[in-house]
């Protein structure tokens, strides 16, 4: 369970960055308000 969970976290994170990548972000956090 805890296993597939955390392959399934890692895979969504993958599919973030390559969404992101190129694109703009429309607020960072690192910036703040």
């Amino acid at each position: 369970m805890y296993e597939t969970m955390v392959k399934s976290r890692a895979f969504e994170a993958a599919i973030k960055a390559a969404y992101l990548e190129g694109k703009k972000p429309l607020f960072n956090m690192a910036k703040g308000p």
